[in-house]
């Protein structure tokens, strides 16, 4: 167990670097974990669920549940979606949109938002933690629990 910290971490220019690659490997992890966990889904549902919504949702894949709607918002815009759209900020469907005329298209484009957002998210844990006080094993623990909590499968999707 780590105790508190007595003084803070000095800034380094590599720990830009040090939070990226500290904050990478639970990333990837929780990725892989993501995409077992649709390949069984969609495995699951196709072999026994007569429920048309778990078909279709087990369908969505990485665009399920909000990734839908910030999927559509950034296919479509706000005027051509329900008014339930509102409560979704612009963002993340104008980024989706920007990285999808790089010819991966927009729905591709809100997925690498999501997922590049939460290696920046990881690597400001990691920078915080250090900044501290910590070392640098409790604050590659932290980018670590940030990327396999529970609720962190909707940073990938």
């Amino acid at each position: 167990m780590t105790s508190a910290p007595t003084d803070r971490a000095p800034h380094h220019p590599r720990s830009t670097r040090a939070a990226r690659r500290a904050a990478r490997p639970g990333g990837i992890t929780a990725r892989i974990l993501v995409g077992i966990a649709v390949g069984v889904s969609r495995v699951v549902v196709d072999r026994g669920v007569d429920d048309p919504l778990a078909r279709l949702t087990s369908r969505d894949g990485l665009l399920a549940w909000d990734g839908a709607f910030y999927a559509d918002l950034a296919q479509h815009g706000y005027a051509q979606l329900p008014r339930a759209a509102l409560r979704f900020f612009p963002l993340t469907p104008l980024l989706g949109r920007a990285i999808g005329w790089t010819g991966l298209g927009p729905r591709i484009g809100v997925v690498v938002v999501a997922n590049v957002a939460a290696l920046l998210a990881g690597s400001l844990l990691w920078t915080l933690v250090r900044r501290e006080g910590f070392g640098d094993a409790a604050a590659t623990r932290a980018a670590w629990l940030l990327a396999l909590m529970p609720s962190a499968f909707v940073l990938v999707f």
